[in-house]
């Protein structure tokens, strides 16, 4: 997400604030300093505010602990997670692509609500034993053990993105073996839960009068945008079937030679024949990759005095993968929050090629343009 402060690491996975998230604290400790200024009348405003804002942040710690359980989970099965983003409707595990295996999305999707039903029973039974002493221990437990319990069973709720909905398309793609119809169902599922929370929202409003009554418009527009987006990426995905890294790089990169003068293959290759993609060889041996976009990036004085050599992003710092791979996989690698500059193909040890994502979208229109 932009805008997004990064805090730091846990268990070696990325934890960052986007800004929204600062409006969602701060009402959130205002309301729980109305609630707690009724339960403590003999404390001063100082202590009720403490109290909310500390309150406050063991809830967004709560929302972090369930979305640290899916990213934990998700690197334990190989699948690498970028990051957590906390903002305001919670949390996001920013992971690096879907399961490969539904009973893998099955464990990853239900990892958060468990333990978040688990950590809401634990703090009940502490509100229970602590409900008679007179100090805030019984109120911040009783809050932070609904609030876990409730973010365990909304999510729970079966329509994608929530973790109910990846919970029913596991399920569905187990049994079906179609995984293109598991999330077309869940996502569709998550548009009718989406429109649901808005017209209950709304007419709750209509019937009471009360502003905080329409919060759950903003949930319901959230999921109907995201399981809409699901949908849609579903359709992209299926223009890619079938196609492979190899058809895609046949359209692109070009072989140079590691001394070649990058004015020298603007002039040739760039203006002359709109390439866009350079595998850069030095005595035969494919040594680095420059793209289009570096080209664009260097000062037009410098192509002259740069060889491409010099320009180019070294082969052992790119992703490579086998020609036959799906383009589908090829757009998950790009769409990282640090792309790299192009994906390599390897095959029996060697280089056979180059691609990126200016040679897939190009190749896609000519196929859309054909009526393909």
């Amino acid at each position: 997400m932009r805008s997004t402060i990064r805090l730091g690491k846990i268990f070696g996975i990325p934890v960052g604030i986007n800004s929204s998230w600062f409006l969602v604290i701060v009402l959130i400790t205002f309301l729980l300093h109305s609630e707690f200024s009724l339960q403590f009348p003999r404390w001063n405003a100082g202590q009720t505010w403490v109290l909310a804002g500390m309150t406050g942040l063991l809830i967004f710690g709560s929302v972090l602990a369930h979305e640290l359980a899916h990213s934990v989970v998700a690197t334990t099965r190989g699948i690498p997670v970028r990051g957590i983003t906390l903002f305001v409707f919670g949390g996001v595990s920013n992971i690096g692509h879907d399961a490969r295996r539904p009973w893998v999305e099955f464990i990853i999707a239900v990892a958060g609500p468990l333990l978040s039903i688990v950590l809401g029973g634990i703090l009940m039974g502490v509100y229970w034993l602590t409900s008679n002493w007179n100090n805030s221990v019984y109120i911040v437990a009783l809050t932070l053990g609904l609030t876990n319990l409730a973010l365990g069973v909304f999510n729970l709720l079966p329509g994608f993105p929530l973790d109910g909905g990846r919970v029913l398309r596991a399920i569905i793609w187990g049994i079906s073996g179609n995984y293109r119809l598991a999330t077309d169902v869940s996502a569709r599922i998550g548009q009718g839960l989406a429109v649901f929370f808005i017209a209950g929202s709304v007419s709750w409003f209509l019937l009471t009068g009360e502003a905080l009554r329409l919060w759950p418009v903003l949930i319901g527009l959230f999921l109907f945008s995201a399981a809409t987006s699901a949908i849609r990426e579903l359709r992209q995905r299926d223009r890619y079937r079938g196609v492979t890294a190899k058809q895609v790089a046949d359209a692109g990169c070009v072989v140079v030679d590691s001394a070649v003068l990058v004015s020298e293959v603007v002039e040739r290759h760039v203006l002359g024949q709109s390439q866009t993609c350079f595998i850069v060889s030095d005595r035969g041996v494919p040594t680095g990759v420059v793209h289009i976009q570096t080209i664009r990036a260097m000062p037009k004085e410098l192509w002259g005095a740069n060889t491409m050599g010099q320009s180019m992003t070294a082969m052992d710092s790119l992703p490579q993968v086998e020609p036959d791979t799906s383009v589908a996989d090829l757009v998950d690698v790009f769409e990282d929050d640090d792309p790299p500059t192009a994906v390599l193909l390897a095959s029996g040890g060697d280089i056979v090629g180059a691609v990126t994502q200016i040679e897939i979208d190009r190749y896609m229109k000519t196929r859309q343009d054909l009526g393909m």
